[in-house]
Formats: C-alpha cells, structure tokens, sequence
C-alpha cells in the first residue's frame, strides 16, 4: 500500500454533501483507490418524497460506479446512509446515527453546500455556515478523530485581487450571520426589499454562496483551530478529465451551461474578458487533491497556530485564457457537432456590460421573439424567450468571476504534491502542469454531450450533425449578409431624412 492507501486503512469516513458533483467523484475514488477503506457514512435528506436508504442505492447504481462494480462487486456494503439534513441543528441526525458517527468516523469530508449564486441568506446561512459550525461539534466527539477537510472555494475572497493560502479576517461572524438571517425574518419585506438589503449586508462580495463560503472559513479559524482541520479551496470544477469515467458530468449549472449554450447555438455573446485567466480544474483530479489534503492533515504530529489552507487552482501552473478556452471548444465543435444544434456556433466576448446589453437585445432577445412568434403561427409550444431570459440570469450571475481576474497562491498545494511518493502520484494524481487543456475540454465536450444531451457519438450521428452544420451555416451567412444590408439602409435613410 502507498501513503496515503495505508492513513484511509481500516478508517470509517463521514460524507456531507457526498451526493453532490464533487461528492460522488470523491466516495467513488476513496471505495476505488483505498481497498482497505473502512465504511463511508453520506448524510442524506429526504428528497421529493425519496427516503434516504431508497436514494443511497439510486447512487450507488450511477454509471461512475462501473469500474467498482467489476472489481469490488461488495463495494455497496461499505456505503451507509445517515438520514439527516445540513440546514438542521445537529446536521438533522438522530441521537443514534450521531452516537454511531462519533463512535465509528475518524476521517471528515464536509463538502455540504448550496451552489447557487442567487440563493437567499437565510438559506446560504443555514446550509453554508451553521453546518460548519456543527460538524465541527460532531469532530469534536468523535472518539478517533484524525483529520477534517472543510471543502470552501477558490472565491471565497474574491473581492481581493490576490488570494494567498491563508486565513482571511471573515465579513462577519457565526452570531452576526445569524442575527441578520433573524431580522429578515422578522420584517414582512417583499422580496425586492429582502434582496436589496442582502446587497447592503454582502457588500464587495458579488453573491450570497462566496460571502457565506468567507463566513463559514472564519467559523473554521476561530473554533477548529485546536483540531485537526484544513480548508480546501478548489476553482471551478470541469467534467471529470480521467476517472472514473472521462468526461463525467451532471449539471448545467455555472460554466456548464455557458459551454454547452455556445455549442448548440443558443448562446453568441458573451459577457468577459477574454484575456483574463479561465481558472478551471477537472473534477477527478479536485477530489484527488482533496484526499491528499486530508491524508497530510491527519498525519502533522504539531500543530500550526492557525488552520491551513491548500488552494487547488490552474491559473498558477497551467494557466489558460477565455480565449483559449474558447477556441479549443470551437475546433471540437468543428469537428463534433451536436444534432442538437439550434443554429450556427459563433461566439463573441464582449468586456462592457452596457454593449453587450446592446448586442444581447439584437443576437439573443429579437431572434428569440421572432422565433416564438414563428412557433405560435405552427401551433407550437414557444420557448426561446424563456430560454434567453434563463440564459441571461445565468450570465448575470457569472459577471463578476468572466470579468475579473485573480493571482492565487499555491505554494502549500505544490509542496503537498512535492511530498508525495511515486505511487501516491500515480494513483492521487493532482499536478495541473502535466495536463493538456486540449485533452481536458475536448474530454468536457464529450461528456456534456453523453451525460447532459444522452447523445451518443457515433460515425451515423456525426455525419448527420454535420450536414446540419452545413445548411446553419449557410443560414447563418444569409443572415449575417441580411443584417447587414438592413443596417446599411436604415443608415441611408436616417442620412436621406437628415439631409432633406
């Protein structure tokens, strides 16, 4: 056994958030990657009516299980469901299943978190800081408590230009958050009034999810700093780059749904800088960091007098632009269309937010009415508008992190990856300079097309997109030559009614 294989021997794991993205990369690389893994206890909510034990074994069903289901046919024995809830006092855990977890766990993964950027406070307070808050409670108990990871993100500081792997004074504290959440609730306020006072209470911070993410790093530093804690900051997760299957994915949220709108034609402007650092990471490789974190937490005989911190980023060692990032998605567009393509892939970054309001209006808002107006006179359902109005939530949500541009430190991931053996780097791989940005978005669009779009790419469908590809584009060129000539004879009319 490596390192790292022989710290997770015979350890019990406790999972928060391991239903998530992250979180099922990460159970299914330790079952994989630590044969003599203990048992790994995922807290899990009731879901649309789903009891706990019913959704555990929907998971453990997931295609990224294949690799296991060969191998280990027992690894399912392994998984416990612990039935429970992160916006709950006390993780929303019965007194049994806690007695059972401070008595088995001594290894903890807390990656529970609600991702959405227009969540409310009371919400990203519940889920984002006072299960922090608990778990450090619950390691507190635990009777062979090794090491805990707090799973943040890269922009949890983000209204700092530079972020270094260090501990940052927090917006404001556990008890403040709190007592705001309290004052919310108190005020019969419409929702317009809740959200501009939410701007007032977040200030620099562009969103609900970073802001909560600095509160809860501050719950870290000021309560777990006796423990045996780390915070993890990973950037913006990508599909999976290698394991356990190539290209996995799940959602459309953030970035995902950006890439996969410019692919099928849907999205043709967008707001960003080109030249700023696309800062992304492969999901596999995340959660290979992620354990690595954990295993050099576990096994610090002194103690720091403050929690450490490992930044997982790309920027610094690998970096790559929005342009880039661009143009690799359009040569793999080029060459591996989607039959679900709307129209002619072309795309345009634009760094003002006022022009591209103005090209918004007349690449996005105009054909998508027109189009719908098409579909009403066929009897058909519209859809575009709406599609355009979710589009540009999307956009406006994402302004501030395509806009800006961020240094961040890494010198403590690097030394982590410097202190590992040959075989821990073979089998926790996590260097980010070794990588092909081409071989990783091309493995993303191919993902994003199994696993979003369940189109399957075969020669037949690769044809047949293609063809299409071909008359969107003539299409497109009519277009483009239409536009044209109409704003050339708008202009001479303006010109003829101005001169006369």
């Amino acid at each position: 056994m490596s390192e790292i294989q022989q710290f997770y021997n015979g350890e019990n794991i406790f999972v928060t958030g391991g239903t998530g993205f992250m979180g099922k990369i990460l159970v299914e690389k330790l079952l994989r990657s630590c044969p003599g893994i203990g048992t790994i206890y995922i807290l899990v909510r009731t879901k649309r009516g789903v009891r706990p034990e019913d959704r555990i074994k929907e998971y453990l069903d997931s295609p990224i299980f294949g690799l296991l289901k060969n191998a280990k046919p027992n690894y399912q024995e392994k998984v416990v469901a612990i039935s429970g809830d992160a916006t709950k006092a006390g993780l929303g855990m019965s007194a049994a299943e806690r007695a059972l977890i401070t008595k088995k766990v001594s290894i903890i993964f807390h990656a529970a978190a609600t991702v959405r950027f227009d969540e409310t406070l009371a919400i990203a307070v519940s889920i984002n800081v006072n299960s922090v808050r608990e778990i450090i409670n619950i390691s507190r108990e635990c009777d062979r408590f090794k090491a805990g990871v707090y799973v943040s993100t890269a922009y949890s500081f983000c209204p700092f230009d530079t972020i270094k792997e260090k501990l940052y004074p927090a917006p404001m504290t556990y008890d403040e958050s709190n007592a705001i959440v309290r004052i919310i609730e108190k005020q019969d306020w419409s929702q317009k009034r809740i959200a501009t006072f939410t701007e007032s209470v977040i200030g620099k911070w562009p969103n609900t999810y970073s802001f909560t993410k600095a509160i809860a790093e501050g719950v870290i530093a000021d309560e777990a700093k006796d423990l045996p804690f780390c915070i993890y900051r990973p950037s913006i997760a990508l599909a999976s780059y290698k394991e356990p299957l190539p290209g996995y994915t799940d959602n459309l949220l953030g970035v995902n749904g950006v890439v996969l709108g410019m692919g099928l034609g849907v999205f043709h402007v967008m707001c960003l800088d080109g030249n700023a650092v696309a800062d992304v990471i492969p999901v596999d490789m995340a959660c290979n960091a992620l354990i690595a974190c954990a295993w050099a937490t576990g096994i610090k005989k002194v103690r720091d007098d403050e929690v450490p911190v490992y930044n997982y980023v790309s920027g610094t060692e690998n970096p790559i632009t929005w342009n880039r990032f661009r143009q690799i998605l359009c040569d793999y567009a080029d060459k591996n269309p989607s039959n679900y393509t709307v129209y002619y892939y072309t795309s345009t970054f634009v760094k003002s937010y006022p022009i591209f309001i103005l090209f918004d209006f007349f690449v996005h808002y105009l054909p998508a009415v027109l189009v719908d107006l098409v579909l009403k006179l066929m009897g058909r359902k519209p859809m575009l508008k709406k599609l355009h109005k979710k589009g540009h939530k999307v956009m406006r949500a994402l302004l501030f992190f395509t806009q800006g541009s961020w240094t961040f430190e890494n010198f403590k991931t690097q030394s982590l990856w410097n202190s590992l053996s040959e075989s821990d780097k073979n089998i926790f791989g996590f260097n980010m300079k070794s990588c092909s940005w081409t071989d990783i978005l091309k493995t993303h669009g191919d993902g994003m097309r199994k696993n979003i779009l369940k189109e399957e790419r075969t020669p037949e469908n690769t044809k047949k997109a293609l063809r299409k590809m071909k008359v969107l584009y003539v299409i497109h060129q009519a277009v483009r030559i239409s536009f044209v000539y109409f704003v050339l004879w708008s202009l001479w009319k303006i010109f003829s009614f101005l001169w006369n």
